[in-house]
């Protein structure tokens, strides 16, 4: 089910409406700083944090979410595993 979730939202009106409100909100923010993204989901938003220049923290109660996150971070990395280590920490967490 979470490898479906991702492919559901990335690219809908209501998916790049979000990513604009975030990145709104977050403008004042400098780069390289520290975001929570909770729940990270699939990471579709992740991956727009760490194009913006932020380092994360991507949390998900979903083990299987994590995973996706990663994989989708991963990609957006090149398949650096270094590179993306220094840019996002993925934990298994709860609200």
């Amino acid at each position: 089910m979470a490898a479906v979730y991702r492919s559901k939202f990335v690219g809908t009106g209501k998916d790049r409406r979000e990513k604009r409100c975030i990145l709104r909100a977050l403008a004042g923010v400098p780069r390289g700083s520290l975001v929570l993204d909770l729940p990270c989901g699939t990471g579709r938003i992740t991956t727009v944090l760490l194009d913006e220049g932020f380092k994360v923290v991507a949390a998900d109660a979903s083990q299987h979410m994590n995973s996706q996150a990663r994989d989708a971070c991963l990609i957006r990395q090149g398949g650096d595993e270094a590179a993306l280590d220094d840019a996002v920490r993925f934990s298994h967490e709860d609200v």
